[in-house]
């Protein structure tokens, strides 16, 4: 097992059955370190909500990952396991 670090957008492709350990942002991009295994090659794509303290937001079918404070901002980070193939230039 190893720790990856994924740059978080709309979308994330990570191992399947990867670990998400932590978020938080380096070099003013929001990132997620997980565990995963390298030898697996089978991914699992998570759409991703970034929803700020205070904002209107409908959790369902959403999974809480955690919390990351950004100076004066707190964003409370979101995955969704996506049904739809996101194709990645």
């Amino acid at each position: 097992m190893k720790i990856y670090k994924y740059k978080l957008g709309a979308v994330v492709r990570l191992p399947k059955d990867a670990r998400i350990l932590h978020c938080d942002t380096q070099d003013g991009c929001l990132h997620a370190w997980a565990l995963v295994d390298p030898e697996v090659t089978e991914e699992d794509v998570y759409e991703v909500n970034v929803v700020g303290t205070g904002h209107t937001f409908n959790p369902n079918g959403w999974d809480y990952i955690t919390t990351v404070l950004d100076g004066s901002f707190v964003w409370h980070i979101w995955f969704k396991k996506s049904k739809d193939d996101w194709e990645f230039s």
